[in-house]
């Protein structure tokens, strides 16, 4: 992201600052309380945190599909299934299958997952494989380490519908 290129390799605690003085100087930037409501979730820090500025860019931009996804993911860490599965499916029904992310398909496979919805998860997760295949700006390397690591998320429900 932005601040984080701003901030330097390693310095995260800069990125963070960057984050939250655009944030202080436009409160109604739904993409900075986003964006640095994901960032603080892809760390696993403070998800509290992350919840209260995504749920403040959901107030100001309800319909935004990177935004649902971004609250829904947070509610999946919470481990608030139920909830996430509803913000995840409006994400999803917004975007649209053009505009429908393999991350925004992996969030919805893990949701599923949380649920013990197995077969859900497994039909997602196939998406997200499907999506990315499809995607154009492709990065063969990191592509391949998300295929794998979604095929192992397959073979896992798989494994757990047998149980």
């Amino acid at each position: 992201d932005l601040y984080a290129e701003r901030g330097g390799v390693g310095h995260d605690g800069r990125a963070d600052s960057l984050y939250l003085q655009a944030i202080e100087a436009n409160p109604q930037d739904a993409e900075a309380l986003n964006n640095y409501a994901y960032r603080l979730a892809k760390s696993g820090q403070d998800l509290e945190s992350a919840e209260r500025y995504a749920g403040q860019a959901l107030k100001i931009s309800p319909n935004e599909a990177y935004i649902l996804d971004t609250y829904a993911y947070i509610l999946l860490l919470r481990k608030n299934y139920t909830l996430a599965k509803l913000y995840q499916r409006k994400a999803l029904s917004q975007a649209g299958p053009e505009k429908t992310s393999p991350d925004m398909y992996d969030h919805m496979g893990d949701i599923y997952r949380g649920l013990g919805e197995y077969a859900e998860a497994i039909e997602a997760w196939q998406q997200a494989l499907k999506s990315l295949a499809e995607r154009e700006n492709k990065d063969e390397k990191a592509d391949k380490a998300e295929r794998i690591r979604i095929e192992k998320k397959i073979n896992e429900a798989k494994q757990a519908q047998k149980k």
